[in-house]
């Protein structure tokens, strides 16, 4: 059975006008139902265009579930603590310290491992107990063994406490382990 061409356009001119008044916001549907409002498009283009324009874009969803915008925010907000917490590191100050040690509960492990990173640059021994914290709240192998990692490192002596040690107290030149040397003599 053959469609004449007017009634296949007349229908697809009658399908765009309703999917446009479907997806158009209560508002302007309002505003289309009004006497006033502006009228029934001219063509099938102007119709297709307004129904384009109208019609909202469905949120594309990311393989987390969450909208890609919702993404994109929290991996630039991720990726802006990550700088914060590497100049902190950098800084000498209890309350750079404090923001660093705050960030090792993190849920998110890339600011958790910044944070760790930070104390770790930061040098101070008084990060020890809140690192030690932080492997006792983890259950990943890895992160406690880079908590501890850090702990160790922390643990060493600075260049300046090696320099103030007293040097150890050196063999006499003129004796080895085997005998005076040919020269005392």
């Amino acid at each position: 059975m053959q469609m004449k061409p007017a009634i296949v356009i007349l229908t697809v001119v009658a399908g765009l006008l309703a999917a446009s008044l479907i997806f158009l916001h209560p508002k302007e549907q309002e505003a289309r139902l009004k006497p006033n409002g502006p009228s029934a498009p001219a063509s099938i283009e102007a119709a297709a265009a307004q129904a384009a324009v109208a019609a909202p874009a469905p949120p594309l969803v990311a393989r987390a579930g969450r909208p890609d915008s919702v993404q994109a925010k929290q991996q630039t907000y991720v990726e802006n603590r990550i700088t914060e917490l590497d100049e902190l590191g950098r800084n000498d100050d209890r309350a750079s310290l404090d923001a660093i040690l705050g960030e090792l509960n993190n849920r998110d492990p890339e600011i958790r491992e910044a944070a760790r990173n930070a104390a770790i640059q930061f040098g101070s021994r008084d990060a020890i107990p809140k690192l030690e914290d932080a492997i006792a709240q983890t259950d990943d192998p890895h992160e406690k063994a880079a908590l501890a990692d850090a702990i160790e490192f922390l643990k060493l002596p600075s260049i300046t406490e090696l320099k103030v040690q007293p040097l150890t107290k050196r063999p006499d030149r003129k004796t080895t382990d085997h005998g005076p040397r040919a020269s005392d003599h």
